[in-house]
């Protein structure tokens, strides 16, 4: 019998090989690149104070 999958934040029903675990969530594709987009701006958000022409590496990537 195969398990249905649900994204955890839109609901949407994901086939067998799709979707992300996150967190104890499992998250279509569309949600986990929200979900990045907002992390991202929340770390530029954070490190304002260091002037605009720094940059941050995070997880092998640069945030300026």
């Amino acid at each position: 019998m195969d398990e249905t999958r649900i994204c955890s934040h839109c609901g949407c029903v994901l086939e067998e090989d799709e979707g992300t675990e996150l967190d104890d969530d499992l998250l279509c594709d569309d949600c986990m690149h929200s979900k990045q987009r907002m992390q991202n701006e929340n770390i530029r958000e954070r490190c304002a104070h260091f002037g605009s022409h720094s940059s941050v590496v995070f997880r092998d990537r640069i945030i300026l």
